[in-house]
């Protein structure tokens, strides 16, 4: 299992407003939240328990891919705990998000396009990690995208972006056109100018 202390700290995790947050305690989040949460996941806000960034860019492959995940990467913008400003608090947004997103799922951090990653609360998938893509929530999947299997495995995914390989593409491929068929082109964009 990841230290996901240690790795967000390797990738520059800091609180967002130095020392401005009210800190929390990982049992308070769990009542408030009315769901148990995993072991990883209360280590983590033990460690870091206001809203934080990232120094620089950080981005995961999930095992699905989301819509916004075109090249099969997800930035990973923020992680969610407690915040003075209400658009990047834990419970605030948990609230605002209630009539949007089941119960079951935390939102946990901001993702490509204003999206959520959310962590799931039910017991047979606990701490299961998803992209939520709010443009999508009306398909079949409910717009959820299983990222990991845990939190803990999420962080594991976590890399810094100038060190992710892109995907090889398509290659694009030179091929001379026989005269034959050059020939009936420009006939035909001949044809297509009268």
């Amino acid at each position: 299992m990841t230290d996901v202390v240690s790795k967000l700290k390797a990738l520059g995790y800091r609180p967002l407003k130095d020392g401005a947050g009210k800190s929390s305690s990982h049992l308070e989040f769990s009542d408030q939240i009315g769901f148990p949460l995993p072991d990883d996941y209360r280590a983590f806000l033990s460690a870091f328990p206001e809203t934080g960034v990232f120094d620089r860019q950080v981005a995961f492959s999930g095992s699905e891919r989301s819509p916004w995940a075109a090249d099969g990467r997800e930035v990973l913008e923020v992680l969610y705990a407690r915040c003075p400003d209400p658009s990047n608090d834990l419970f605030m947004l948990r609230t605002q998000y209630a009539d949007q997103i089941p119960a079951h799922f935390l939102p946990i951090g901001q993702v490509t396009g204003a999206n959520l990653l959310c962590l799931d609360l039910r017991n047979e998938s606990l701490g299961q990690v998803y992209v939520w893509d709010h443009e999508h929530m009306d398909d079949a999947r409910g717009g959820f995208y299983l990222v990991a299997n845990g939190f803990s495995a999420f962080v594991d995914l976590l890399r810094a972006l100038e060190q992710i390989q892109p995907k090889a593409g398509p290659k694009l491929v030179k091929k001379e056109l026989p005269d034959t068929l050059k020939a009936r082109v420009a006939e035909l964009l001949k044809n297509k100018g009268n």
